[in-house]
C-alpha cells in the first residue's frame, strides 16, 4: 500500500494591527494563493501589550459562520496550533476571513499580533 505524500505550504503572514483601544480586526483569507488545500496550522505572534490583555483567534466561512475558535492566548507569546479535521479551511472560497478579538483594550500604542497559516495539499 502506497502512503500519499502531504505537502505543507507556509502562507504570507496576516498582520493585525491594534491601536490603543481596539478590540477585534478581521482579514480575508486570500482566495488566490495558487494553490489548493485545507488551512490546518495556524502559528499566532502575540505582542507584550501596555495593558494585561488576552487573544483570540477565529475563522469564519463565507457565510459569517464561525467554524474554529481558539482558547484565550496570553501575550508576549507564540503559539502553535492545529486544528482538528473538521476545523480546517478549505481555501478557494471567497469571503472566509481571520477574526483576532482581545479581552479588553491593549491601550499604550496598540501593536500587531500575526496569524500565519500552513496548507496541507
Amino acid at each position: 500500500m502506497k502512503t500519499k505524500i502531504k505537502t505543507i505550504y507556509r502562507t504570507h503572514p496576516y498582520s493585525f494591527i491594534f491601536g490603543a483601544a481596539d478590540t477585534s480586526k478581521t482579514a480575508e483569507i486570500d482566495p488566490t494563493l495558487g494553490i489548493s488545500g485545507e488551512v490546518c496550522k495556524l502559528i499566532v505572534i502575540i505582542p507584550n501589550w501596555t495593558n494585561t490583555v488576552t487573544l483570540t483567534v477565529s475563522t469564519n466561512n463565507a457565510d459569517s459562520k464561525e467554524i474554529f475558535i481558539t482558547e484565550s492566548m496570553a501575550q508576549n507569546d507564540e503559539y502553535d496550533i492545529t486544528l482538528s479535521r473538521n476545523e480546517c479551511i478549505i481555501l478557494g472560497q471567497e469571503n472566509e476571513e481571520f477574526k483576532v478579538t482581545l479581552s479588553g483594550v491593549p491601550g499604550g500604542s496598540g501593536g500587531t499580533a500575526t496569524v500565519t497559516a500552513y496548507v496541507e495539499e
